[in-house]
Order: structure tokens, then sequence, then C-alpha cells
């Protein structure tokens, strides 16, 4: 949770130690080992909690050298520390500077990012320490490291996740923390979870792969081996501090619990909603075991979900409002994970089997969880994002997409709190489609990358940098074009008829693809590589026949393997599982039962590449015909239809003949019967 000032934080914690019925405006993490993902992907994030209707900035800090002897200094409190010799390249997401009082010179607040490294870091999420702890070893509020700079300082010296854990580590051993938080680092092979606990205290543990989490501002790490040094990194003195002081709490087998000794046992009632929310959507019986009121001593770090949750249903659940239960914070007022505070969204995806460069995609929403579009980043990569994340304001500018965002988010929170309405029901329904094609489209992409990435890193890096800003340019367009109808629907004022996006109607959905080079390639149909598949050549075409034929290959005679972006069938991509691809420059051999969908006629079948395309004309028929049919234009779907278009070729003479008679003849009729203009 972000502490804007500190003297805010500081009559935050006077309340907060004096009514646990508070709301905590705070942050809440998530974490989705891949045992408990549909696609065997692990996910982390967290939304950012701090004011309603602000405003984020997403950017790249360059690597650079440091001469000797720059220090860090921070602009929030007197934390100082030596700058490394360089610093990496890493991405943030900070606040707007007019919002931190003009600290232009800085990245205030980064809370995400990722760095040149394929290191990734969601951080922080505010937690609190107990009055032992508190006496043992106080803060160090005004030297110590804090929230405002952490990202920063970690990503830019970090190669790995544990090398960010240990100079985490490092820098409280020496300098101390001006907060207690917990935060989740991660690179392309594990996650960390790591919590401050006082101000020189800490633990980090690597996620295993068979839990789930969420993180509403409590300490939760319980019982941990200190000795595991390879799953388990603490400071020194975790133990002898509290052991010293009297206020250590063990377990059964002598570890140290590490919530029960440093948390304070009670939360607020803001920190209670939102891990029962979050417990529920993640495993719905296991919440309802959960007392109203819970002790460090019932709540758990890590349980198991009752499902394996898709991409869309991890996003979603930093937009959760408890609907339907018993904490649905539409009826009851009690405050959500997804509430009218967060500045921010995110969740990193880290893929198996992806090279480093690849594994680690970050999904952003700007403002509100409830009503954005995550947009899915190469941040690994990338040096250049859209300029439209980079309005300073702090009131809402046309043209940014942040603003867009944000203000969609105020004017639906705002009515259904005066009017209680749900204006918003449709924009959320449509946010959710167009957010599910991004992730059917997102594989394809990653194929059109990792070819990319084949030729060079600096080829790869191009094109991070142009997908990202294209699918960022075609969702601010969405996202404004929404906002402008809102105001309009708000204006006048009749709330009886649901209001609907134009764009929802129309169906407008992402365009995620790249523009297919136009470089046109020598793509064949080689008989000598198709013997045995009972293919026919009618009339000089190749023909597959239902009921014969085994499949069917081509060859791009030009094309580099590397290279190879997809393969379209009459404008519809075909899913890799109905084909083979294979070297000797490129060679697609069909599968039957893709074959077998597809309509007796012609069809056009086209190649693509990083360097450009080759297609040509095929033909099916069934076993008993003699020659196809006229061309057909229908195929069964079998993944998403994108833009691509073919140029189809071949036509039947004798179609052309009977349907230009039929256009004279309807031309006649028409003449006799009316007179009309052919203006439409």
């Amino acid at each position: 949770m972000k502490k804007t000032k500190r003297t805010v934080a500081v009559l935050f914690a006077i309340i907060f130690v004096f009514s646990t019925t508070l709301s905590s405006f705070g942050c809440t993490g998530l974490y989705v080992g891949s045992d408990y993902s549909q696609n065997g992907s692990t996910y982390y994030g967290r939304s950012e909690d701090s004011k309603i209707d602000s405003c984020k900035i997403f950017g790249i800090a360059e690597a650079r050298d440091w001469p000797a002897g720059s220090m860090y200094t921070s602009q929030e409190n007197k934390f100082t520390m030596p700058m490394p010799s360089h610093t990496h390249r890493y991405t943030y997401c900070k606040d707007t500077p007019q919002n931190q009082e003009g600290f232009r010179a800085c990245e205030a607040y980064g809370e995400v990012g990722v760095n040149e490294f394929g290191v990734s870091i969601s951080a922080t999420v505010s937690t609190d320490y107990n009055k032992a702890a508190e006496e043992a070893d106080p803060l160090k509020e005004e030297d110590g490291i804090c929230e405002f700079n952490l990202p920063s300082v970690i990503l830019g010296k970090a190669t790995t996740a544990r090398d960010a854990v240990e100079y985490l580590a490092k820098i409280i051993d020496e300098y101390g923390s001006g907060e207690c938080n917990s935060l989740m680092i991660g690179d392309a092979n594990e996650v960390w979870y790591f919590e401050i606990v006082s101000g020189h205290q800490y633990a980090a543990v690597k996620l295993p792969s068979n839990k789930v989490s969420v993180q509403p501002n409590i300490t939760l790490l319980r019982s941990i081996d200190v000795n595991d040094t390879e799953n388990v990194i603490v400071s020194k003195n975790l133990v002898k501090l509290a052991e010293d002081h009297g206020f250590l709490q063990k377990d059964e087998q002598g570890r140290i619990d590490v919530a029960k000794t440093y948390a304070p046992v009670h939360v607020s009632a803001g920190c209670e909603s939102r891990f029962w929310q979050g417990t529920h959507y993640l495993n719905a019986a296991y919440a309802d075991t959960l007392s109203d009121k819970t002790t460090s001593d019932e709540r758990q770090l890590l349980f198991d979900a009752d499902r394996k949750l898709s991409t869309l249903e991890v996003l979603r659940l930093l937009a959760y409002r408890g609907e339907g239960t018993k904490y649905d914070s539409n009826k009851t007022g009690c405050y959500a994970i997804g509430n009218n505070r967060q500045e921010e969204v995110h969740v990193m995806e880290v893929r198996k089997g992806m090279p480093n460069d690849l594994a680690t995609l970050q999904w952003l929403g700007m403002a509100d969880g409830e009503f954005t579009i995550y947009l899915p980043y190469y941040t690994t990569l990338l040096t250049e994002v859209n300029p439209r994340y980079n309005e300073e304001s702090r009131t809402y500018v046309e043209g940014s997409i942040n603003w867009a965002f944000s203000r969609i988010n105020k004017l639906c929170y705002d009515t259904r709190k005066k009017e209680k309405k749900d204006i918003g029901e449709n924009i959320r329904k449509y946010f959710e489609a167009y957010q599910q094609s991004l992730i059917e489209q997102q594989p394809a992409m990653d194929q059109a990358m990792l070819a990319y990435l084949g030729e060079s890193k600096e080829l790869a890096t191009q094109k991070a940098n142009e997908i990202g800003k294209k699918i960022s340019e075609q969702t601010f367009h969405v996202a404004d074009g929404v906002l402008k109808e809102l105001k309009a629907y708000i204006e006048k004022g009749n709330f009886d008829k649901p209001f609907m996006p134009s764009s929802y109607e129309k169906n407008v959905m992402p365009d995620y693809t790249f523009p297919t080079a136009e470089t046109k390639l020598n793509l064949e149909y080689r008989p000598d590589m198709n013997e045995g598949m009972a293919i026919k050549e009618i009339k000089g075409m190749p023909t597959y026949i239902r009921g014969e034929s085994k499949g069917m290959s081509f060859k791009l005679v030009d094309g580099d393997f590397n290279s190879f972006l997809a393969v379209f069938v009459d404008g519809t991509e075909v899913d890799e599982k109905y084909y083979e691809k294979s070297e000797g420059s490129i060679n697609i051999k069909f599968k039957k039962d893709f074959l077998d969908t597809l309509s007796v006629g012609e069809h056009v079948v086209k190649i693509t590449t990083t360097k450009g395309y080759g297609e040509m004309t095929f033909a099916v028929a069934d076993k008993s015909a003699e020659k196809p049919q006229a061309k057909s234009t229908k195929v069964t779907k079998v993944t998403k239809v994108t833009k691509e278009t073919s140029a189809k070729t071949g036509d039947g003479q004798m179609v052309e003949l009977y349907m230009g008679l039929a256009i004279v003849a309807a031309a006649a009729i028409c003449m006799i019967g009316y007179r009309r203009r052919q203006n439409r």
C-alpha cells in the first residue's frame, strides 16, 4: 500500500490502533502456482490502491553507468546508499510527479516492473507489526528503504529473482526498512514472497507450484525452516530478536511462526473483507471455514485452490467485489478487493518453456480493476511505450489511456453509489470479452515473437515495442469511445435503459497481430512430399479426396524456418494442432482431421513469415467426384478469425457466367418494375 505522505501514514497508523473496524485502504496481492492454472503458467501480481481517480505513468528507465562515488538519495526520506557502477534497463509504473510534490527526478512509487534480465517485481503490500516487535526493532522511518524507491533500487541491480531477494536483504541489514511490507519477486524459473516484519527483520520464501495466495495488507507467512537456505532467506536475528525479547512463537516442530511472532493478532475490517473475498474466489469451501474475525493463528499465506484457473479468472480476481456472497461490497458496503482506489492493477504471467526474454508476460491495467483492460507486454525486451501512458496531469486529460480508464471507473462507481444503478454492467461484459480475445490471441503472438527472437534480439525488441504501441493505441480508442458515450448517457439522466457501448454492439475486438511482410515467396505443392497421401491432381490442381486422402503437404521453397509465423486457410488462422511443420525451407503437412472439415471446392492456403508470405490454391473433393466443385468460401473455424485476408483465385468460369446472367436478369426486372436512384 502506498503511503503518499509520511504524515498521512502516521495518522493512518493512529486511527488503525484505535479502530480495527476501519477499512484499510490498501493493496491486495495474489499468487497462483502453475499447478492451479489451466495453461501451466505461474501468476503473481497485485492492485495498487491509493487514491480515487488518479493517474500512473508507465515507462522505461534506461540502463546507465554511474561515476564512482555516485549516491542514490530518496526524495521521500533520508535514505541514501551508493549507486552500483551500472544499473540495468527496467520498466516502471510510477506516480504522476504532481501527485508526489514534484518528484520528477525519480520513479516515485515505481510499484511494478521488469528489467532486461527478466527479473520482475510487484511491490509493495503494506503490512504492520505488533507492539512487542516495534519495541524490539522499530522501523527506520527517517532513513530506511521504503516502498517509495524499493522497486527501482532492486530492478536496477538484480540479474535473477534470488539475486534480487538477497540484494534487498543486504540493504535492510545495512540501512533498515522504513515500513513493514510484503512483496513478490520473480524470474523465468521461480517466484519469491518477501515479508519485512520490523526495522531490520525479514523472511523470504520460494513459492511452491501447488498453492495459491491472496495478500490484503496482512502479514501471512507462517512456519518456516530457517535452515532451508535453498528455499528460505531470513535476517540473521529473525529468531534471536524475538527469543531475546520474549515474543517468539513456534510451531510443534520448533520452527518460527513468522505471523504469530511479528504480526498483530487482529486486522482491520477492510483487511478481513478482502481476505475473505480473495479466499472465496480461489476456494469457496475453505473461505466458509474462516471466522468472521480471523486471528494470526487462523490465517494462512498459502492454500489450495478448488479448480484450475484461466488467465481471465486470475486477472479478474483484482476486480472481485464478493458479488453474491456475505461480503458483497455492492450490498454491504464492505471494503472490496475491486475498489475505487486502485491506481493500476498488474499480473505477471511466467510461462514454462519460453526463453528468458519472453518468459514473463506483464498484464497491465490502468485505474481500477473493475472497469479496465489488462494489456500484455513483453517487458523484458521493452524499450519504448505508447506516449499516451505519460500524461503528468493531476486531473483528467483527453488523449491519455490512463485517464480514460480512470474516468470510466469513477463515473460507474459514483453513479452506482448515487443512483443505486449499475450502469457499468455492459461495460464490464464488453471489457471482459475484449480481454478474452487478447488472451486467445496470445499464443499466436508468442509464436511470432519466437520467430523474431530466433532472428535477433534486436528485431524481437523492435517488435515488442511495435505490438505494445499498437495494442495500447487500439485499446485507448475503445476506452475513449466508451467514455464519451458514457458521459452523454449520464448527462441525459435517464437510467431506466441500460447503458450499451456502441463498440460492444458492433463487436469491436482487438487486432493483436503483426502485419505480414508483403514480399511474396514461392509456395509449392510437391508430389514427392505427398507420396502415399492419395492426393490427386485434377485439372492441374492438387486435390484432397475425402474418404481417401490421408493428408496434404506444401513447401515454402524460399522460406526461412526460423521466420515462420502462421498458416491460414481462406483467411482463417489454423491452429498448430492441425498441421505439422518441419525444416527444409518450411514444410507444412495438414492433418486429415483438419482437411475433412473443409467444404468441397477450392481453398487458398497461405503461409506467413517475418520476411514474406506464400499462397496457392488447392481443392477438396468427395471420393466420387471427378473434379472439384466451384470454389467455396466456407471453412470450419478452428481458431479465432484474425484480420489476415487472402486473395482467392481460380473461380470456376461457369459460375462466373451464371452469376453474370443472373445479375443482368435482375437488373432488367428492376428497370421494368421500378425507377430508383442508385445512391445508397
